[in-house]
């Protein structure tokens, strides 16, 4: 029997946009992609109360789908929802990948708890911007123009940013295009994020976590803080790449599992 990868993917960008980040690895794995709730015919964003929620998800996948432990792999908000499904249930996974993960500060997380949920899309930065992003175009062209000026795209090679449009755009039935996982779904994961610190703290599976040299999400006060969480965690940092950095050199991910 092949190992078998579980990979989660980030808030916004669908399973498919990482086909070439996962196309070596399936050479000898099994890969597994769980769809979030977004991309799985949910039609109601206040099923999600914490990304605990989709935590219990992949729970639920991987006894239902999958034979054998995992090392699981979990991009942004799916290596948050990787720790926390394997802090429940450790007996399901063989080892943890975190690519970039959402490690906040503390506080941050306490403030979110003592603040109302129907003030948060007010304060958090990215839920507001998320509920007011373009989400239609009259064609594949106007999208892809619009799209590949964006910052967060500016990296990212040519056949990559194409798969991501066929992942990240639906054609309707009047011929336009529009993004498949819904801004107010994505407005919904920010706002409900989850303090994954006690999960890192307590985890004692192989982990190994894996941050873009100038990424945004992971602050270089909180990499020096996570490295203290846990003795046995292995951390590697990707020089000159952000949050995306794994579309950045698509032959590392078979570097990564040298250990496992």
């Amino acid at each position: 029997m092949k190992p078998a990868i579980h990979f989660a993917h980030a808030n916004s960008f669908p399973p498919g946009c990482y086909r070439q980040l996962l196309m070596p690895l399936a050479q000898d794995r099994e890969v597994y992609t769980m769809p979030f709730r977004p991309l799985d015919g949910g039609d109601d964003p206040t099923s999600i109360q914490t990304w605990d929620d989709l935590a219990d998800d992949l729970i639920l996948f991987l006894e239902s789908e999958v034979k054998q432990p995992v090392i699981g792999i979990g991009h942004s908000l799916g290596g948050i929802v990787t720790l926390l499904a394997a802090d429940r249930r450790p007996d399901l996974f063989r080892a943890i990948i975190l690519l970039d993960p959402v490690f906040l500060a503390r506080r941050i997380y306490l403030l979110k708890q003592m603040t109302p949920h129907r003030f948060r899309e007010h304060l958090v930065p990215l839920a507001r911007i998320s509920r007011k992003r373009r989400d239609e175009w009259a064609s594949l062209d106007e999208a892809r123009v619009h799209l590949r000026e964006k910052r967060v795209f500016a990296r990212i090679p040519d056949s990559v940013f194409e798969d991501m449009l066929q992942a990240m755009l639906v054609r309707m039935a009047d011929g336009k295009v529009s993004l498949v996982f819904p801004r107010k779904w994505e407005s919904r994961i920010y706002t409900t994020v989850t303090s994954p610190w006690k999960a890192l703290e307590r985890s004692r599976l192989p982990l190994q976590i894996i941050r873009g040299a100038e990424s945004d999400t992971i602050s270089s006060t909180i990499w020096e803080r996570i490295k203290t969480c846990n003795p046995g965690t292995e951390f590697n940092q990707i020089p000159d790449a952000g949050h995306l950095f794994h579309w950045k050199n698509r032959q590392q991910p078979l570097l990564w599992f040298r250990h496992f």
